[in-house]
């Protein structure tokens, strides 16, 4: 896992770890994708790449009722 995230963090940006974590997915590692905010998780419909959208959409949603 140490070498997963030294490699990941060359990649991404600053601050990368708290918006999803590095596991390990059979012999590769993969992102765990889950809200910063509240812990929840996309729910198991939502596949492949729409689990980025969904993550951006609930975060918005967060800040639009913390406005509120």
């Amino acid at each position: 896992m140490q070498q997963a995230s030294e490699y990941l963090q060359r990649l991404l940006p600053s601050g990368w770890d708290s918006y999803f974590s590095a596991r390990r997915a059979g012999s590769y590692y993969g992102l765990f994708i889950q809200c910063p905010v509240c812990s929840e998780i996309p729910p198991p419909e939502v596949q492949g790449s729409r689990r980025w959208r969904w993550l951006a959409v609930h975060i918005t949603n967060h800040e639009k009722k913390d406005a509120s």
